[in-house]
């Protein structure tokens, strides 16, 4: 029987202790804030309003209640790691981690955390693997959290030979799943992982883009911009 969340510990490598995951989650963020713009209202998008990422229905949904243009891109925010990769942190970090918070509406990089990061259960995978995990989110910041989800529960049955339920439910037994492939399989598997995801969702795109034509304008942007843009030469490597 698979362990809950809160009892099953991950394992913690020296690279992902050593950077510390809080910074980790944080430098993650900001590396995709930085492949957003600004505000944009465009009627072909069917996200309607969006700034840095965060369309209005989601800023809604966080408490966000001002004008879009207005919606600040960083802010402190309080971070809430599960209980069992917590309990391999410093206790001041933790304290640190989730005392920051200055009191105001949320910010792109709060909402980003909660929604695309602890919200899917994608935590545990930064703990696994930093560069795996920051390639999933980048996908969910520019898809939502399902669709990288399914793409990474049919890359770890293609990859590692498992049999997951593609559900799009990032828990315990995905995250086992994963962490026992990568700890055999090492470095060529992460890779071979990043490639994979890229391919899901290159396709996804085209996919879409079949289905509404109106959409092929963003397909340049798409393509140039959120393919390849996790190096797998980094794989193995402390995320700096």
């Amino acid at each position: 029987m698979t362990k809950p969340p809160e009892t099953q510990k991950p394992r913690v490598g020296p690279k992902t202790k050593g950077a510390g995951i809080v910074g980790i989650i944080g430098l993650t963020i900001a590396v995709t804030l930085g492949l957003e713009g600004g505000y944009v209202d465009d009627p072909v998008d069917p996200g309607g309003e969006t700034n840095h990422g965060v369309t209005v229905a989601v800023a809604r949904d966080n408490g966000f209640r001002g004008e879009m243009i207005d919606l600040k891109r960083e802010c402190d925010y309080s971070v809430r790691l599960p209980a069992s990769i917590a309990a391999t942190l410093d206790p001041e970090v933790i304290e640190d981690a989730e005392t920051d918070d200055d009191g105001d509406e949320p910010c792109a990089a709060q909402i980003y955390y909660r929604d695309y990061v602890e919200k899917p259960g994608f935590v545990p995978l930064f703990v696994i693997d930093p560069w795996v995990a920051r390639e999933v989110f980048d996908t969910a910041i520019n898809m939502g959290p399902s669709r990288p989800s399914r793409f990474f529960q049919r890359s770890v049955n293609r990859l590692c030979g498992t049999q997951l339920v593609v559900d799009g439910k990032i828990g315990p037994q995905t995250i086992k799943a994963w962490d026992d492939c990568r700890t055999n399989l090492d470095i060529p598997v992460c890779q071979a992982m990043i490639h994979d995801l890229d391919r899901q969702q290159r396709d996804e795109y085209l996919r879409l883009i079949r289905n509404n034509p109106s959409l092929n304008r963003f397909r340049r942007g798409w393509l140039n911009h959120r393919i390849g843009n996790v190096d797998v030469r980094n794989c193995g490597k402390a995320m700096t």
